[in-house]
């Protein structure tokens, strides 16, 4: 009943706002945005204006549909315009308004214009910036017609992976597990974690304005777990004076578990309740709505989606080598049964930005967003999983002038899971993660050749669970982190640039720490050349720190409040060459990434008690590529591969399930004609083959021996074609071309149930 009075607002606010006139045209210089190289016009492009005589007197607007915009006459006719558009290279020149009426903007293939800030936390250029990094557009993740941030990252990154955990979706990335890989949404951490795995299905891809991806340990900017990279989300801003955007998706099923009949012959109301949950359809809704004018920016983003639950089976025999024993066994026991659930779904997000840019001394805005996500399991015992979050972050920036500002950020973040019960609908509360972050930094020039920054952090954590105590009553455990950081980007020459930064922090868990990090960029054009060096850590989770858990007798797992953080050194060499005139980019990746006072554990008691303690060692080596090519009218490649190495110290058996060999590619073509856009991709992963082991369990064949298992080289290809007419556009593929099933499935395994056609229909208004 909310929703639908909320759509019957934003209807009757469009209707009323269409009638209002915001200038009378005889008032406006008129220009038109259009590409170079075909004259067609540029949509959403933001236009910055400046007095050339009173550089007070500024202002700046968005074209239209047409690539039209429209700037106030003033007394003096010149002025410093910026026009700048994502995908294109911007614009900025002193110009004649009174005679000027066309703007033309060359095609960014690459990027290299897109102003990224998560390396170094300032702005840059994606070309000049001295810290590595990948950028993937709104219009790269359109393309592949994403849903959840999970599948943009498989489809853009070679060295990212997802697997299928009891407790839902758990990623790796460069070889590294999700413990290590920080996720930011606007900048900002989110609550709920699970083995450093957070809820994926809030982030959603309609959303996204764009993803930048940092490789490598970045703990001096941005804290814990971020050692092995950083994959900052920015949501979406409104581009035009008043943007709606509508799309509805709906994908076959993944299984069809229950006919009608079934469901219709079934007495007991909570077993059809059951059943008929596990074929929801899978659909995917948004809704974006925005309205800006030259100050003042909304947006508000509805998100809707269901998917149903299936099952996997294993088609083959599991073969199974025991090296102790030098024993081979044929494990067919679980051969045409059900080996791998994934559960069915139905969530609903609200978000909501609000903005305010005077364009000169003072910057805010303030975002909120609201999650509700039901979980289906295949137990019928007339309980599901519910989990909520709240989240509200504002930042405020005030301007000395160009060169020097303050940044405030406040951030609120509350993740919680429930057990309900179907038949009387009581939520019984299992899990409360809030985050509360403030930071305040300062960004200056100090002379000619040196940027500083310079920050105060504070990150408070709580966690209410009913696994801190044996009595399975929930209880509250905190910490809190203290930080000082300061970083100098110094310009040695036009060519030579050092980053240098420095983290101090206070822990209440394990008091003082203190993270260095450097990295010096060489331009040698058309060639950047990077080195870097840094510390990271991780600091033990407030489970790992007191956990005292007993599951229903079978063993119990014991925290230890003496634990260290997680601490690694990362060396990364990279390179970059860009090719303007023959529209490619190639970029070359090397690191190596050493582990200390990881966080494990031993097993006491004839395996019933498992206790946290810094014991491991793990190092890492990465090898990545990375190819750009527009190679012909129209055509684009985009191609990755990896090769990962991990070795764990006191480990005398491989338990690492990572491939070592993986490659993405895409294929794209785009058409567009007057009114009519085409854009066909094709892209796909291919998993090299991977061998690790296995601890068997008391129902194995050789109870606490470990066993080697072998699986095979894979790949999954998805097709895409999206077209657009005017305001309209129809997306259809299919996922999973090739119709590709592991054969044995388990936590390491694809999850894909096989090939799957998906239709989608827009509107933007």
């Amino acid at each position: 009943m909310h929703f639908c009075k909320f759509i019957i607002f934003i209807t009757i606010f469009i209707i009323g706002y269409s009638n209002i006139s915001f200038a009378q045209e005889e008032n406006k210089y008129k220009l038109k945005v259009l590409q170079e190289s075909t004259n067609q016009p540029i949509q959403y492009a933001n236009v910055i204006w400046r007095d050339l005589k009173n550089i007070q007197l500024q202002g700046g607007t968005i074209s239209d549909t047409q690539g039209d915009i429209q700037i106030n006459k003033i007394n003096n006719d010149v002025v410093i315009l910026s026009v700048s558009c994502l995908g294109y290279k911007s614009f900025n020149d002193t110009v004649l308004l009174s005679q000027t009426q066309e703007i033309y903007l060359h095609e960014d293939i690459f990027n290299l214009e897109q102003v990224t800030v998560t390396g170094t936390r300032t702005p840059y250029t994606l070309k000049k910036a001295p810290v590595l990094t990948q950028i993937i557009s709104n219009k790269e993740i359109e393309t592949v017609d994403a849903i959840t941030i999970l599948n943009v990252l498989e489809t853009e990154i070679p060295g990212f992976e997802m697997s299928q955990k009891g407790y839902g979706a758990a990623i790796s990335m460069q070889g590294l597990d999700a413990n290590y890989t920080l996720i930011l949404m606007d900048g900002e951490r989110m609550a709920g974690e699970t083995e450093g795995n957070i809820d994926y299905s809030k982030i959603n891809a309609g959303n996204i304005e764009r993803i930048e991806i940092i490789r490598g340990a970045s703990s001096t900017l941005y804290g814990s777990s971020a050692m092995g990279g950083v994959i900052n989300i920015i949501t979406k801003k409104p581009k035009n004076k008043i943007d709606l955007n509508v799309n509805l998706r709906y994908a076959e099923l993944n299984q069809q578990n229950f006919t009608k009949l079934e469901l219709e012959q079934e007495d007991d109301g909570d077993t059809r309740l059951y059943k008929r949950r596990h074929d929801l359809p899978n659909l995917n809704g948004n809704i974006n709505f925005g309205i800006r004018n030259e100050k003042f920016y909304s947006n508000t983003f509805l998100n809707f989606k269901s998917a149903d639950g299936y099952q996997l089976y294993d088609s083959k025999s599991n073969l199974k080598y025991y090296p102790t024993s030098d024993t081979t066994i044929i494990d067919n026991e679980n051969t045409g049964t059900a080996t791998s659930n994934i559960n069915g779904f139905m969530d609903y997000t609200i978000s909501q930005k609000l903005g305010y840019d005077s364009g000169g001394k003072w910057a805010h805005e303030l975002r909120a967003n609201y999650y509700e996500h039901e979980d289906f399991d295949f137990d019928n015992n007339s309980i599901h999983n519910l989990f909520r979050n709240f989240s509200i972050a504002g930042n405020t920036k005030y301007s000395f002038n160009s060169e020097q500002g303050l940044n405030l950020t406040l951030n609120h973040d509350t993740y919680n899971k429930y057990d309900v019960f179907d038949k009387s609908n009581v939520e019984n509360q299992m899990y409360r993660q809030t985050f509360n972050n403030i930071k305040l930094s300062y960004t200056g020039k100090l002379g000619e050749k040196h940027n500083l920054l310079a920050g105060f952090e504070n990150l408070y954590e709580e966690l209410g669970t009913d696994m801190f105590d044996s009595t399975q009553i929930m209880h509250n455990k905190s910490t809190n982190d203290i930080v000082l950081l300061l970083q100098d980007e110094f310009s040695v020459t036009e060519n030579i640039m050092i980053v240098a930064g420095i983290r101090n922090g206070w822990h209440t868990a394990y008091n003082y720490y203190i993270t260095p990090s450097v990295t010096a960029k060489y331009s040698l054009n058309p060639f950047n050349i990077r080195l870097s060096y840094a510390r990271g850590f991780r600091s033990p989770s407030l489970k790992e720190l007191y956990t005292n858990w007993d599951h229903l007798g079978m063993f119990q797992i014991i925290g230890n409040p003496d634990l260290t953080p997680e601490q690694n050194n990362y060396y990364a060499f990279s390179t970059d060459y860009t090719n303007i005139k023959n529209h490619i980019n190639v970029t070359l990746i090397a690191s190596y990434n050493h582990i200390y006072n990881k966080i494990g554990g031993y097993w006491t008691d004839n395996q019933k008690l498992f206790v946290y303690t810094n014991l491991d060692e793990l190092s890492a080596f990465n090898i990545e590529s990375i190819l750009k090519w527009k190679f012909y009218k129209g055509f684009t490649l985009k191609s990755g591969y990896v090769y990962s190495w991990i070795e764990q110290k006191n480990e005398e058996y491989n338990l690492s399930a990572l491939s070592p060999h993986a490659f993405t590619s895409q294929l794209s073509y785009s058409l567009t004609h007057n009114k009519y856009q085409l854009t066909a991709n094709i892209s796909g992963k291919i998993t090299g083959n991977k061998e690790y082991h296995v601890l068997d369990d008391d129902d194995g064949y050789f109870p606490g021996e470990y066993y080697r298992v072998k699986l095979p080289t894979y790949s999954i290809w998805n097709v895409t074609i999206n077209q657009n007419y005017l305001r309209y556009s129809i997306n259809a593929g299919v996922k999973n071309l090739f119709d590709y099933m592991a054969p044995i499935t388990n936590f390491n395994t694809s999850t894909s149930p096989g090939r799957r056609f998906f239709i989608s229909i827009g509107y933007k208004f």
